[in-house]
C-alpha cells in the first residue's frame, strides 16, 4: 500500500504507544503495541479496518468493566456502540432525552457513580452488545469503590495483525 500523501510504500510497524482517541470520539485512548502501516518518508499512519473494529470492541469491554464515573464522550461512544438513539437510552434509564443530550455535550464532566452504573447496565444488556460482553458485570465491578476518572484509557493490542 502507498502513502496517500507522498505515494511512498508504507511499511508494517508496531507502534509502542499511539493515541486513537480521535478515531472513537473520546478524549484520550492510548493503545500499546498497535500494528499499523507507517510511511517512512512523512510518518503518516494508517490503521487497518479490522484493527479499528477490534479496538472498538476492546474499548467497549474496558469501559463497561470499569468503575469510574462516565464522561459525556464515553456515554456517547457506548450508546453508539449499542446502536441506540439518545431517546432510546433515555427511555431505558427513565430520564428525558434532553438529559442524555446534556450528558453527552459535556465531554469532560462525569455523571456520577449511580448514573454511570445505570448506563453501563443498560448498555451491557443491549441486543447489539450481548455477544460482545457478558450479560452480567463481573462480581467485583460494583463492589469495588469507584476510582477517579483516568487521564487516559490504555489498551494493549498484541493480537492485532497488519497485512501490507
Amino acid at each position: 500500500m502507498r502513502c496517500p500523501k507522498c505515494e511512498t510504500k508504507m511499511q508494517a510497524r508496531q507502534l509502542p504507544e499511539h493515541d486513537v482517541a480521535n478515531v472513537f470520539g473520546l478524549l484520550s485512548v492510548v493503545v500499546k503495541n498497535l500494528p499499523a502501516l507507517v510511511c517512512p518518508k512523512d510518518g503518516e499512519i494508517i490503521l487497518m479496518g479490522g484493527a479499528i473494529e477490534m479496538l472498538s470492541n476492546e474499548l467497549v469491554k474496558a469501559l463497561l468493566n470499569e468503575t469510574f464515573p462516565l464522561g459525556g464522550c464515553e456515554i456517547r461512544f457506548l450508546r453508539k456502540a449499542a446502536r441506540m438513539t439518545q431517546a432510546q437510552l433515555a427511555d431505558l434509564l427513565g430520564v428525558d432525552r434532553v438529559t442524555v443530550a446534556r450528558w453527552e455535550q459535556a465531554p469532560e464532566s462525569n455523571v456520577g457513580v449511580a448514573t454511570s452504573i445505570a448506563i453501563r447496565t443498560v448498555i451491557r444488556s443491549s441486543e447489539q452488545l450481548v455477544a460482545l460482553v457478558s450479560p452480567s458485570p463481573p462480581p467485583t465491578t460494583f463492589r469495588a469503590p469507584p476510582r477517579p476518572h483516568p487521564a487516559r484509557i490504555e489498551l494493549d493490542a498484541p493480537a492485532l495483525q497488519v497485512a501490507v
